[in-house]
């Protein structure tokens, strides 16, 4: 980011220097929104709700000194799980609480999901749930929330990366020792 940052404003400061259309690029692909890549082609969403989806899923498995959602392709299992798995009431309940989302994060912050610094995001998305909790005529934004908090979980705790960094994992279980000195404290992978 501090590299598209540098050559904005080189770009600024050479002024005439630089043709119209180098400019023109440099300061389009220099913009502040998240973009994340596609490993395939998509069933349920649109790429402009996929990019939603990848940017709250972000938020709720952010990689740390493990991989998080993004690295270990938790938008596209939810994309999948929801073409594949749930039924059409569902799905349109889903599709209607994620538009609904998309307004009131326009209107409420005056930008979109994908725009939001990650910690504006995230302060969003706590009082969001928080709002569509207490209210009993939030259904489809509660569904929405919900399902992609439990789809996002089950694809990560699910992936190769989750089950063996963030779980204890063992891939054939040995002999039965009834006492055993525990050395770390994460839970177990199935």
């Amino acid at each position: 980011m501090i590299r598209r940052e540098a050559l904005k404003k080189m770009t600024l400061a050479m002024g005439g220097a630089l043709s119209a259309t180098t400019i023109s690029a440099v300061l389009t692909h220099c913009s502040s929104k998240n973009s994340f890549p596609l490993s395939g082609e998509l069933k349920f969403f649109t790429e402009d709700q996929f990019q939603v989806i990848s940017v709250i899923a972000d938020r709720i498995v952010p990689a740390t000194d493990t991989a998080g959602a993004i690295e270990v392709g938790c938008p596209a299992f939810v994309d999948l799980m929801l073409f594949d798995c749930y039924e059409k009431d569902n799905q349109d309940k889903f599709i209607n609480g994620l538009n609904v989302f998309q307004s009131e994060i326009d209107s409420e912050t005056g930008s979109d999901a994908l725009s939001l610094k990650s910690d504006k995001l995230e302060a969003f998305l706590t009082d969001y749930e928080i709002k569509i909790d207490s209210a009993d005529n939030r259904k489809d934004e509660e569904f929405f929330l919900r399902t992609l908090k439990e789809l996002t979980l089950l694809g990560y705790f699910t992936s190769k990366e989750g089950a063996t960094m963030a779980l204890r994992y063992v891939p054939v279980p040995g002999k039965y020792e009834a006492c055993k000195e525990m050395e770390d404290e994460r839970a177990w992978a199935l």
